[in-house]
């Protein structure tokens, strides 16, 4: 859908990777990153509130997560 609106409204797009080894993200070609991430209020929130998702799981299961294991808390 980005790409169709991006196209009828003269935009590029283009993929950038966010976390490595997962799939890339789709953004408009010329968007400052500063903006996107000022603008992606999820992301911000999940990042304020991870340090105790981390320190809880780790209370719980008696170890730090795995990489796999922090996606899912961040989800």
């Amino acid at each position: 859908m980005t790409t169709e609106v991006c196209e009828e409204l003269g935009l590029a797009t283009l993929s950038r990777e966010v976390t490595p080894g997962l799939r890339p993200v789709m953004e408009i070609a010329g968007v400052a990153s500063e903006l996107i991430d000022w603008s992606s209020t999820r992301r911000q929130r999940t990042e304020d509130i991870m340090e105790g998702l981390i320190c809880a799981f780790a209370h719980k299961n008696g170890r730090l997560p795995g990489e796999r294991a922090c996606h899912g808390l961040a989800r």
